[in-house]
């Protein structure tokens, strides 16, 4: 197998999606929001009906499908908080990915990873997620493939590697 190199240039609309992949593929938390938003729409429904059309109860109708997706979530501002302030963003990452494992790169930080690392992979349209704690992760950008074959042996050797697919 070959390997594989990549260079990311870390974006913070990229973390904020990768945030909600993770909590979309391996929270819990999912069910809760939909049962939150049931109940926001029962509430719209009583208001509605008792006290008839006023904004105060046609409110709920807006936050029932807003909590439903998830986009009352507060994650997004603190990732974009915590990515301005973490230096390691503001550097280019080279990774080089092998069955040996994965080689980092960067500026100020040269270090060998082993694949144990890794608990789980997530994939996304734009995104891997490479799983190594609970709500900890490595944000591998899709767009930061030189080829589709370079994608494609990537997918292949992480599945290889990692054994949980999430």
């Amino acid at each position: 197998m070959r390997t594989v190199r990549v260079e990311i240039d870390h974006q913070v609309g990229e973390h904020v999606k990768a945030e909600r992949l993770y909590y979309a593929k391996c929270s819990g938390m999912v069910r809760v929001d939909r049962i939150v938003a049931v109940l926001l729409l029962l509430v719209g429904i009583f208001g509605v009906a008792t006290a008839g059309v006023r904004w105060w109860t046609v409110i709920w109708f807006v936050l029932a499908p807003l909590e439903f997706f998830n986009r009352l979530s507060l994650s997004p501002l603190v990732v974009r908080y915590w990515f301005k302030r973490t230096p390691k963003f503001l550097e280019k990452n080279e990774l080089t990915f092998s069955e040996a494992g994965i080689h980092l790169k960067t500026p100020t930080v040269e270090s060998d990873l082993k694949w144990d690392l890794y608990q789980g992979i997530v994939e996304g349209e734009d995104l891997v997620l490479l799983i190594y704690g609970k709500r900890m992760y490595s944000v591998i950008p899709k767009r930061c493939f030189s080829s589709p074959e370079d994608l494609n042996a990537f997918q292949e050797l992480a599945n290889n590697q990692i054994k949980n697919k999430i």
